[in-house]
């Protein structure tokens, strides 16, 4: 009895170290999956100015001192830890590699043909980070001189904080073009996309278009009238304004140019939908400031024609009008005394694929009225044209400065009507592929 009580006790027993044995186990395993993360403090550092920069018109000139002066923070005494048990832990575990880390370490060792590569690796190329923040600025203006800040400045942003710090400076931000990214064309925005728009144009206008000089839109059509009211109000050194293939510019964009932005020089609509009554209030109070002008041909563009033979745009050098491949409304009419007086100082006129021909003038005007600064005169057209050598003479009878004539399309023009252009002697450049012979 006592052998068979002896034989029955001792398996609880076992079992309770077998119990406890897996008790420990599990606690083992809570143990190390419940392991803090220590962080690695760091000494904290910071250059002092190594370095001078000297700026001029075209060129910058970097002085760095070879003494490198690198200064520490003084260390901060920690304070205790309260849980000496979880430091006992930790520290055990301190030196553990695990299998999976061993097994990477291995495999190094092997293809560097036994050099350990974490102990004798060379250091990192770190030039990038070191650059000092004008250089950079210096270098980036080259890229968006040429192509825009965006999306140029958007990826170097993201390299590290050195850089996001060059490519946030205002100075290069003075050139920008937005085209539609967060949808597909003529699709219409849901209210979150919506919202996501307005936030993005917010904080590029409070954060980089503080120094904007240029802004383009393209194929936009939702949010037109929202974003360029914004862009209008807060940008008050706007000189060039592009708005191509956009739909839903209403007259609250045109009134708040004009009121806003009184140094915008150049202002190209073509191929967008605008209200034509807006573009004509905005010619007349504040066309007198712009100097380029592109717009496309509709039914409605005469309205904005007049506007400009009335003399609203007396400052105007560059007059662009085109127009699609497929017009249904070809023809367009104007005279051409009418805007040789409106404005006296073009320098370059641009009909392109427009079929127009020159209207009667009912007013007397002044023979000694022309283009005496015109430079370039472009008259190509692919379908028809009704361009003459009487009119190519009353358009160009003082345009002594020409130096382009682009008359691809335009075949009644002849070799006679050419020679009687007042800049005989000079070297012009001729487009003219159907030119027949006198």
């Amino acid at each position: 009895m006592e052998g068979s009580s002896s034989h029955h006790n001792s398996r609880p027993s076992s079992s309770r170290k077998r119990g406890g044995s897996v008790e420990s186990q599990h606690r083992s395993c809570v143990r190390v999956t419940s392991k803090t993360v220590r962080k690695v403090r760091r000494t904290a550092r910071w250059n002092t100015t190594d370095y001078t920069v000297h700026d001029t018109d075209n060129d910058m000139l970097l002085i760095i001192s070879n003494e490198s002066r690198v200064q520490r923070r003084p260390k901060k005494v920690a304070g205790k830890k309260s849980n000496r048990k979880l430091n006992t832990h930790n520290s055990s575990h301190k030196n553990k590699v695990s299998p999976d880390n061993a097994r990477l370490r291995k495999a190094l060792l092997k293809g560097l043909g036994g050099q350990d590569s974490l102990t004798n690796a060379e250091p990192l190329d770190r030039w990038g980070q070191e650059l000092p923040v004008e250089v950079l600025v210096h270098i980036f203006h080259y890229v968006v001189s040429s192509n825009g800040a965006v999306p140029f400045l958007c990826r170097m942003a993201r390299v590290c904080h050195l850089w996001y710090g060059a490519a946030a400076n205002p100075k290069l931000w003075q050139k920008v073009t937005i085209s539609y990214c967060w949808s597909e064309s003529g699709k219409k925005l849901v209210p979150p996309i919506q919202r996501k728009i307005q936030n993005t144009i917010n904080w590029l206008r409070d954060n980089r278009f503080t120094q904007l000089r240029e802004f383009s839109l393209c194929h936009w059509n939702n949010l037109v009238s929202y974003t360029m009211k914004t862009i209008a109000e807060s940008c008050p050194h706007l000189g060039s304004l592009r708005l191509t293939n956009c739909t839903g510019v209403t007259s609250e964009v045109f009134e708040a140019l004009a009121t806003h932005c009184q140094k915008l020089e150049s202002l190209n609509l073509q191929h967008s939908v605008v209200d034509t009554a807006a573009v004509v209030c905005f010619l007349e109070a504040a066309g007198s400031n712009l100097k380029q002008l592109c717009v496309t041909y509709s039914s409605r563009l005469h309205n904005i024609f007049n506007a400009i033979v009335a003399g609203c745009c007396t400052e105007l050098r560059l007059l662009e009008v085109n127009t699609e491949i497929k017009q249904t409304n070809p023809y367009f009419q104007f005279c051409i005394e009418m805007l040789q007086a409106g404005c006296p100082r073009l320098q370059v006129l641009r009909l392109l694929n427009l079929t127009w021909f020159p209207k009667a003038c009912t007013m007397i005007v002044s023979p000694e009225v022309g283009f005496s600064e015109l430079e370039e005169l472009c008259l190509a057209t692919s379908s028809f044209s009704l361009v003459t050598d009487e009119v190519l003479v009353k358009l160009l009878h003082l345009s002594s400065r020409l130096r382009t004539l682009d008359l691809r399309g335009c075949y009644r023009i002849t070799s006679a009507g050419l020679q009687l252009l007042p800049c005989q002697g000079k070297d012009i450049f001729l487009w003219n592929h159907f030119m027949t012979p006198p």
